[in-house]
């Protein structure tokens, strides 16, 4: 097969950096100081500042994948009815997801000449229930051994109607096939994706608190009930504030 594909559990969180806004430099601090082959900075043409980049060491820890040959996968998507690459499935936190890559970006979703990239829950729900998620993807770095994590601002609701959700211009394509970026090597490069689910539908209950009732009992005391005239009303009374 022309894709490889890698299941990653790594247990490593070491995290190194940063931030990015727009026409962004992303300058990482792995190397504390010390000397290394390439500097260690990216300069990206991006517009979109709800979108964090970062940097860090270790690999995305719930699925990791490589692609031989990212320039074929590009063209022959392109080719086909369908514009995007689907994963082999994974499975994270009891809901099972594969990760989706648009080579040439998702022109539906304002993605065009970029590389965008989502995650689809391929799990059945029912009506009314929702997972709620935060979503991390991972760009591998040939040159500087380390990965770009692209993530969008605040968590994602899967339901019924919406089971894809990611970053339509997570990086302009000029950037991403960049050599001096490091992101493609010998035609490969690596994707990767981490999901923490946050919550699923919450199940509520309703608690009320009565206050304690005191004297709400009146009493009209009939002497001989059998001589009432017909229409005869009790005296009035009054019971919070209601007459």
């Amino acid at each position: 097969s022309a894709y490889q594909f890698i299941y990653s559990e790594a247990n490593k969180q070491k995290q190194s950096i940063f931030f990015s806004t727009q026409k962004c430099r992303i300058q990482d601090n792995t190397a504390k100081g010390e000397a290394m082959a390439t500097p260690n900075v990216y300069t990206f043409n991006v517009q979109d500042s709800k979108i964090i980049r970062i940097v860090r060491e270790a690999p995305p820890a719930h699925y990791l994948l490589e692609i031989e040959s990212f320039a074929s996968l590009k063209d022959s998507v392109s080719q086909a009815p369908k514009t995007f690459f689907e994963s082999t499935e994974f499975e994270r936190a009891s809901h099972k997801w594969v990760l989706v890559i648009y080579p040439a970006g998702n022109k539906d979703d304002d993605g065009v000449d970029h590389i965008s990239l989502y995650l689809k829950l391929i799990d059945k729900l029912d009506h009314g229930y929702s997972v709620v998620a935060t979503i991390k993807f991972f760009i591998y770095d040939y040159i500087r051994k380390t990965y770009l994590i692209i993530q969008g601002l605040g968590e994602q609701r899967y339901d019924v109607m919406e089971k894809q959700k990611g970053i339509a211009r997570a990086l302009p394509l000029s950037d991403f096939m960049s050599s001096s970026n490091g992101f493609i090597n010998g035609g490969r490069c690596k994707l990767g994706v981490e999901v923490l689910v946050v919550d699923a539908t919450t199940r509520t209950a309703f608690c009320s608190t009565l206050k304690e009732r005191t004297n709400s009992i009146y009493i009209w005391k009939i002497e001989n009930f059998s001589q009432i005239a017909e229409g005869e009303f009790s005296d009035e009374f009054t019971r919070e504030g209601r007459t």
